[in-house]
């Protein structure tokens, strides 16, 4: 570790669809979720409870720690402020396109949680992010080599139609380890780095974190973020949301670090809708099939 632990959670909002009124699911062209209230994606909210539990840890151990959530999107105020209230340092909304009162140069400026409106006109350029995780992950990425976390947390899945290729593309792209369907993260005292378990088939494995890696949680031991009280939660409103906006493809920003959101998705994730043809990615356990596909993805062309 450097002089400073320094971790990042990638997060989403999405809708409760417990809350969808049945009978709206007979419309699939035209979901209308705008009634139903948002939460954290559940994976990614056991992400962020991990990667507060780790800080804790850390904290306890008498090493300095920076702990801050991302999320490329936005959200009620009330979410983003409860991550202040929950202990991160800092909470970012990043978003990639052009709108009205938005700055004119890469990098982050500051945002009210308590002004929650003032988030809900975000707009990213490409469509929904749902449906495209290689802008996803760039946008990411982009707020992420500029913060140059020591260990980036993700949620395994944020719900309908997730592909779940957010996380590798993430760790593909900024060339750190990554690992998936973690359970929980730890700090060993005794050896003085921290550990993650991981879900391999029907065991659980410990792996000791030598370099910056990415975490993608799946059945966590701690699942819910942790509850907070009233002052916290006061307190936390008068708290900023940073933005980070992405500048345009094709232009750098060394002073900000902000990078074009639209430069990595690899070859390998298109194919010819006419071809009938498939390859099966044999190994033992998602882990080793998911570095065959990452060198598949570099084979191919992608950076």
């Amino acid at each position: 570790m450097g002089d400073i632990m320094r971790i990042a959670v990638c997060f989403k909002i999405v809708a409760d669809f417990e809350d969808v009124i049945p009978s709206d699911w007979d419309c699939m062209e035209a979901l209308d979720f705008s009634y139903v209230k948002k939460i954290y994606g559940c994976y990614d909210e056991a992400a962020l409870e991990t990667a507060l539990r780790l800080r804790d840890e850390l904290t306890a151990a008498g090493e300095p720690v920076r702990c801050v959530a991302v999320t490329a999107g936005h959200g009620p105020a009330v979410l983003l402020s409860g991550l202040y209230a929950a202990g991160f340092d800092e909470v970012v909304c990043i978003e990639g396109g052009d709108w009205e009162g938005s700055p004119v140069t890469g990098g982050p400026t500051e945002l009210s949680c308590i002004e929650g409106g003032a988030l809900e006109h975000l707009r990213i350029e490409g469509g929904p992010l749902e449906f495209a995780p290689g802008q996803t992950a760039a946008l990411l990425r982009g707020f992420l080599k500029a913060e140059q976390p020591d260990l980036i947390f993700t949620g395994q899945s944020v719900g309908a139609c997730d592909s779940g290729m957010v996380p590798p593309l993430i760790a593909a792209g900024l060339g750190y380890e990554w690992l998936g369907s973690v359970t929980d993260v730890h700090y060993n005292y005794d050896k003085k780095w921290v550990e993650a378990v991981c879900e391999n088939e029907d065991f659980l494995v410990n792996w000791a974190l030598r370099g910056p890696a990415v975490l993608t949680v799946g059945n966590a031991k701690a699942s819910a973020l942790r509850m907070f009280s009233l002052k916290a939660r006061m307190e936390a409103g008068k708290k900023k949301v940073k933005l980070w906006r992405a500048i345009k493809a094709g232009v750098e920003d060394a002073a900000s670090g902000a990078t074009a959101y639209a430069d990595y998705l690899p070859d390998a994730f298109y194919s010819d809708k006419k071809a009938g043809c498939c390859c099966m990615i044999a190994g033992d356990g998602v882990q080793m099939k998911a570095e065959v596909l990452l060198d598949r993805i570099w084979e191919a062309g992608g950076k």
